[in-house]
């Protein structure tokens, strides 16, 4: 575009080209500025609580005033320098003002001018902590002032998802047997790499051989009831609890779940033993079951954590304390000890939190006279965090108007905020903490990256083609 005469009297200095030229001092002592700027606020350390000195910084009083001094030159350039006018110069322009304007309108300067602005409209970073089952509105800032937001969130259930682990658990095991000829007890720990079915020596102590093992398990007490045909089946170990089978035709419920079962025999008076809960270690745990075939009067039998031998129609059962979850990156396994002329049969159990890395507890309880302790100790590839999910609730007034599972890089956004998971309590399973941030501002934001990139292709690769393009078709 060529520049319009001047409509000044001849003899009369030109107004235009002194603007100009102050026009672009300006904008070179700003550009100088913001590099200064960016420089000092990249330098400088973190404060107390973690906070962020260059944010207080690039919103103090003065730096407002620069970026607002900044803007208005990005708006005023195509107006004092008419070759900026063109589409791609003027989008160049364009959108850094609309990613400054949308910055300010977040900023805690903008905020502090607001006189009346309330907690719900403060643009800082909060923390929102959340307990499953219970509502909440407050969020705290880097002090630890609280505040309320205009709607509460309610967590309906966190949970982590883990990578499967490649290598089953190692045994590891330690033994405490008399030492000849010392009062002694000898002590002798050991790592067992073992395979389902195979009897591992103990040197001259015994023996232990792992009988099942579940890659994937919660400890939940189950009755596991095997057919002669067909998968098993599992039923929760709750009095109630029942279910049909096809093949036997047969209906299943459990009576009644005994920690420690005891039979006292029948006295002259009545015509059957009576059977009843000793309570204490479970030392003989044991389900009482009903087994009703088709067509037959229904029988009682029990259950016991070694599987019984099958009846005539192929029909076995057993009382198991885990349950295979493929959720679950922790195992468990069965495990028969032969020591001297001793043998137990124990389930080592999954911890209780999901990030432990052994298994140590047992079903039934350690005897208190084993002279032995076994630890599924974790294999290296375990705990591999795949995502951390949370199934949260907006409620206005009690009410839920919206329902979302939130992860790491999948936030939820209602009423101005965006809720980020950024970590959660290790010491509960129950509890997750957001980053609460305001949106104030990012749609002109995002405008003025999208209004920027447009005028940089069109600038320097539409705009060449296109003129290319026009002269191949002129030669």
């Amino acid at each position: 575009m060529s520049e319009t005469q001047s409509s000044s009297p001849p003899g009369s200095p030109s107004i235009k080209p002194y603007v100009r030229r102050v026009g672009l001092w300006i904008g070179l002592i700003l550009i100088a500025l913001f590099i200064v700027f960016a420089i000092a606020g990249a330098r400088m350390s973190a404060g107390p609580r973690g906070t962020d000195p260059s944010v207080e910084f690039f919103n103090s009083p003065p730096l407002a005033a620069f970026w607002i001094v900044l803007t208005l030159g990005l708006l005023a350039s195509p107006i004092v320098f008419p070759g900026m006018r063109r589409l791609g110069p003027l989008c160049i322009h364009l959108g850094p003002a609309l990613v400054i304007i949308g910055s300010l309108l977040g900023s805690k300067a903008i905020y502090r001018l607001h006189a009346g602005a309330t907690a719900a409209k403060d643009p800082r970073s909060k923390e929102m902590r959340l307990y499953e089952g219970q509502p909440t509105a407050m969020v705290r800032d880097d002090a630890g002032a609280a505040s309320n937001l205009p709607f509460a969130i309610r967590l309906n259930r966190f949970w982590m998802d883990y990578y499967k682990p490649t290598a089953k658990w190692p045994l590891h095991i330690t033994l405490r047997m008399p030492s000849p000829g010392s009062p002694q007890a000898e002590e002798r720990e050991s790592d067992v790499h073992w395979k389902i079915g195979q009897a591992i020596s103990l040197d001259q102590f015994g023996s232990v051989e792992v009988l099942e093992y579940l890659p994937h398990a919660t400890a939940s007490a189950a009755l596991e009831i095997r057919p002669s045909k067909g998968l098993p089946v599992r039923l929760e170990a709750a009095a109630g609890s029942e279910t049909t089978l096809a093949d036997p035709a047969a209906t299943v419920r459990i009576r009644r779940a005994f920690s420690r079962l005891q039979v006292t025999s029948r006295p002259a008076t009545q015509r059957e033993d009576r059977v009843l809960d000793a309570g204490g270690p479970p030392v003989n745990p044991a389900l009482e079951v009903e087994l009703a075939f088709a067509g037959k009067a229904p029988e009682i039998r029990y259950a016991f954590p070694e599987a019984g031998e099958p009846d005539g129609a192929g029909l076995s059962m057993r009382y198991v304390p885990a349950q295979p979850d493929e959720s679950s990156p922790q195992p468990a396994v069965r495990v028969a000890v032969h020591l001297q002329e001793r043998s137990w049969m124990f389930w080592i159990l999954p911890p209780a939190r999901a990030d432990d890395s052994v298994c140590r507890d047992t079903w039934p309880a350690w005897p208190e006279d084993a002279p032995f302790q076994f630890v599924l100790s974790r294999s290296d590839d375990f705990g591999n965090i795949k995502s951390y999910n949370a199934d949260v609730s907006v409620l206005v007034a009690g009410q839920e108007v919206e329902r979302q599972v939130v992860e790491v890089n999948r936030p939820l956004h209602y009423g101005g905020y965006h809720f980020y998971q950024v970590d959660w309590d290790r010491r509960r399973d129950d509890v997750t903490i957001f980053e609460v941030r305001a949106d104030t501002g990012v749609g002109w934001v995002f405008a003025g990256y999208a209004v920027g990139m447009f005028g940089l292709l069109w600038k320097f690769w539409i705009a060449p083609a296109a003129r290319w393009g026009r002269g191949r078709r002129h030669a």
